[in-house]
């Protein structure tokens, strides 16, 4: 049997970034269609599904977007912080302070964070596994009448999703607050000393005004490199889940099928309720 769900043949004709997330779709699953299904059905169809439609998706984004902004953000300031230098070396310097003190409330956001990452990861591939179980079971439940039982797995799977969520807004929120309030209030520091070196003639009214307007703001390009850093730290995550399919060994070998094909049945029985058997 081959699971081949995503149009494998037609790779050739997709190029760039997306022709390599084809690459990647099929080549998982060419791997899956070779593993022992015993070996498969250990893992739950929301993680597998999870992996194939998401992880991957999240390999493509980091490549064909995130990359190309990660330089666009790096390049902008680092070139105006060069012109500054030019104008006044030190007060160059002193636009910089922001940055620095925003790096260590960076530091101090995401330190001791791994368990609740892991929880994160944890939360959506459950509650993806969830939904798909049940969806593809609703006609069992509707035609046995399970009731409000079969909504438990998936009303936890929710419960815990947004747990985690409020846990990961409590602990993130403060400081990233912190930390945009800081990247953006560069004018606090150009206009005390900017006004200095003003009243000293060390700097021209022109280059106050330069320092004061450009020298505050353009730090704040540096934000979106905090949610690159996210999206990085959740491709590599995506990367781990993809290795661990395809670290899975294929079927290799084996014996000839019997030649009779005979079932016997023994003392086998079957209850929905657990208390009266129906077979």
């Amino acid at each position: 049997m081959r699971f081949l769900p995503f149009g494998c043949s037609g790779v050739a004709s997709h190029k760039g970034a997306y022709g390599d997330l084809f690459k990647v779709r099929c080549m998982v699953a060419d791997h899956m269609a070779k593993v022992p299904l015993g070996a498969l059905n250990e893992r739950r169809t929301g993680d597998i599904k999870t992996v194939l439609n998401e992880d991957i998706e999240k390999l493509e984004l980091f490549l064909a977007h995130n990359l190309p902004d990660l330089v666009c953000y790096l390049v902008g300031p680092v070139v105006i912080f060069i012109y500054l230098l030019t104008v006044n070396v030190p007060l160059a310097f002193i636009s910089l302070i922001p940055l620095v003190v925003a790096i260590l409330v960076m530091g101090i956001m995401f330190r001791n964070t791994d368990e609740l990452m892991d929880r994160a990861n944890r939360s959506i591939t459950s509650l993806n596994s969830v939904m798909i179980e049940y969806i593809s079971g609703m006609k069992l439940i509707k035609a046995y009448n399970m009731g409000s039982r079969s909504f438990q797995k998936y009303s936890d799977a929710i419960h815990e999703e947004n747990d985690m969520w409020n846990q990961m807004s409590r602990r993130m929120g403060p400081p990233y607050a912190a930390f945009v309030v800081i990247i953006e209030c560069g004018m606090l520091l150009m206009v005390p000393f900017g006004g200095m070196f003003f009243m000293n003639g060390s700097l021209t009214a022109s280059a106050l005004l330069l320092f004061v307007y450009v020298g505050s703001l353009y730090l704040t390009e540096i934000r979106p490199l905090q949610e690159l850093g996210t999206n990085f730290a959740n491709v590599l995550n995506a990367v781990t889940k993809t290795a661990e399919i395809l670290d899975i060994p294929i079927y290799e070998g084996g014996t000839d099928f019997p030649t009779r094909h005979d079932i016997e049945l023994r003392d086998v029985r079957f209850s929905y309720d657990g208390k009266k058997d129906v077979l």
